[in-house]
């Protein structure tokens, strides 16, 4: 706006300033307003709406700016602005809205529910979301509420018996939201359950009977979140590009040595050049990670004391572990084995800073708060690699991967990105 003035119309620093300061006023707005917040459940005109009320405010308070600083011929220019403005957002948000919905469609962007309520509700409320396939959600599990206050957790809609704790389920299911659909009186009753959401980092909402509402998101129901872990999704989508962006780079760049390393594991060893595990990820879903064979083959069958383990923890961390072959020594001392997770990144299954993916069986068995670990995407690096990797026992490494949950940032996720590097050059702690 301020570019495209006329200098006959804005002259002077003060008033190029009021143009800049559009910038930071509308971004201020939309935060406020929640645009940039997931709107999966609201549709597209939820989304319009909130963004005409933004714009619209945003509006009312340039023109009582002009008009306080005495500069009442550029209402023009700034109902100009506006109007430009909205549209083009309008269309982009349109545009973004419809690519995800097709995304969802197809499966991209799931999201599991686990619902608290009687099955008919449950039932209700899944029906609800089969018809809306736009939004990418589906229930896999319900609580039942019994007399007592208590739950009965079932797999849905086979109807599988999941055991009587919600953190068991939260164990042993992939659960990305908690939904509580139980009427007014009985909330009191669920605080257990919002603390569990609380403690394991879980989305939770609450979905209160509201019969004075029939437009809204689910059938008779208001929403109110009460958990949100990591669900900015301004940041989230800025973490993703950094992500498409350093795999890229990383898949380019380090392309000419992966191809060298692919040729020493090949003509090293007997057995294939890379190495293909389960591992856990996001919310307890499992995928193939991608790494340059360090060991000789069948090393899976063969089992080595827990005892071994430097670590102190589930965890399997040998510093002299007999499997890894001479060649893979030295891969893993430098962390080249590592490189093909670049691919992983690419494909969304992990992150290029997060919490180390570990195998479903050691990852079963971390409990309790360290749970929390899960509920962002696996990282390439973290805090635990750039601060001493395996020479860290079990419980600081957890609380290392607490941390970052906790204090998650595109900002920590640049430092953390420059201190790898380092040392990754002096192999400490590698093996």
């Amino acid at each position: 706006m301020a570019g495209a003035a006329s200098d006959t119309v804005v002259s002077g620093f003060r008033d190029r300033l009021v143009f800049i300061l559009l910038v930071p006023l509308f971004q201020a707005l939309f935060h406020t307003f929640g645009l940039y917040e997931s709107h999966r459940l609201h549709g597209i005109r939820g989304v319009l709406r909130t963004l005409f009320a933004a714009e619209f405010v945003g509006c009312v308070i340039g023109l009582t700016t002009v008009i306080l600083v005495g500069r009442e011929e550029l209402i023009p220019n700034i109902l100009a602005f506006s109007a430009a403005n909205t549209l083009l957002l309008a269309m982009g948000r349109l545009a973004l809205y419809s690519a995800l919905s097709v995304a969802r469609r197809k499966g991209v962007d799931a999201r599991h529910v686990c619902v608290i309520s009687t099955w008919e509700k449950a039932q209700e409320i899944a029906n609800h979301m089969r018809k809306r396939t736009a939004w990418g959600m589906k229930v896999t599990v319900v609580g039942v509420t019994g007399p007592d206050g208590g739950h009965e957790f079932r797999s849905f809609p086979g109807g599988e018996d999941l055991g009587r704790e919600l953190s068991g389920v939260l164990l042993g299911q992939v659960i990305d939201e908690v939904l509580i659909a139980v009427e007014p009186e009985r909330l009191a009753a669920e605080r257990p359950t919002i603390a569990q959401c609380e403690q394991f980092g879980v989305m939770g909402r609450v979905l209160i009977e509201c019969k004075t509402e029939p437009e809204a998101p689910l059938p008779l129901h208001s929403e109110l979140p009460v958990s949100n872990a990591l669900r900015d999704e301004r940041h989230v989508w800025l973490k993703r590009l950094l992500d498409v962006t350093g795999g890229v780079a990383g898949v380019v760049g380090f392309g000419i040595p992966m191809l060298l390393v692919a040729m020493l594991v090949k003509i090293s060893s007997p057995g294939p050049v890379l190495f293909r595990q389960r591992r856990v990820g996001l919310n307890g879903r499992e995928f193939i990670i991608y790494k340059f064979r360090t060991m000789v083959e069948g090393a899976e069958a063969m089992l080595i004391p827990a005892n071994r383990s430097i670590t102190k923890g589930p965890v399997f961390k040998d510093s002299n572990d007999y499997r890894v072959t001479p060649v893979g020594h030295y891969l893993r001392r430098f962390s080249l084995d590592e490189l093909p997770q670049f691919f992983n990144v690419l494909k969304g299954d992990m992150s290029l800073v997060g919490p180390r993916p570990l195998p479903p069986g050691e990852a079963g068995r971390i409990l309790g708060p360290y749970r929390r670990r899960f509920r962002v995407l696996p990282g390439l690096t973290g805090i635990w690699q750039v601060s001493g990797r395996s020479d860290i026992e079990f419980e600081r490494w957890m609380n290392y991967d607490l941390e970052y949950v906790d204090n998650w940032s595109i900002g920590l996720d640049l430092k953390i990105i420059l201190r790898t590097l380092p040392v990754v050059l002096t192999g400490k702690g590698a093996y």
